[in-house]
């Protein structure tokens, strides 16, 4: 029964590696799916706030055009211009808002996909790792040494030694 535990401890390094690697990507792609949904958020947020700027520029147009006919003035010259001057600042704001909103949504599908990457990544290493751990077990069963690299066991000359030269 003994000479089995090296089989199972390479093959438990194996599993765990293997189920670290699939929690790193699926870390990453979780990440990934909180930015898509917060970019969806800023442009919902961005596309309400815009409709409600665009009401409230209608809304004060309307109101200067009631003040000026119960003034009796007719619209045309200097009341037409700063009804067109409120228009186009509400236009202005109207689409500052909304690339604001596209801006944000950007940055957080950016911000997603450098999650998942950074995920895939970790899942590189992992794997990278743990085929080190099981190639120093395979060593080990194979008699070179109880998972020991030949590097370890390399006896560096001192400092001292080599001035002796």
């Amino acid at each position: 029964m003994a000479p089995a535990i090296p089989f199972v401890m390479l093959a438990m390094t194996v599993a765990t590696t293997a189920m670290g690697a699939m929690g790193s990507m699926a870390a990453g792609q979780a990440q990934q799916e909180a930015y898509k949904y917060n970019a969806a958020m800023a442009l919902q947020s961005g596309t309400a706030e815009a409709a409600q700027k665009e009401q409230d520029t209608r809304r004060k147009l309307a109101e200067a055009r009631a003040a000026y006919g119960a003034a009796g003035v007719d619209i045309q010259g200097t009341p037409l211009e700063v009804m067109s001057d409120m228009a186009t600042q509400g236009e202005l704001d109207r689409q500052t808002i909304l690339w604001k909103a596209r801006t944000e949504a950007t940055q957080q599908n950016w911000l997603g996909q450098q999650a998942a990457s950074e995920g895939k990544s970790q899942a590189i290493g992992t794997i990278l790792s743990g085929l080190g751990k099981a190639g120093g077990q395979a060593m080990g069963m194979m008699g070179s040494g109880a998972g020991t690299s030949p590097l370890s066991t390399y006896t560096y000359p001192s400092a001292t030694a080599a001035a002796h030269y």
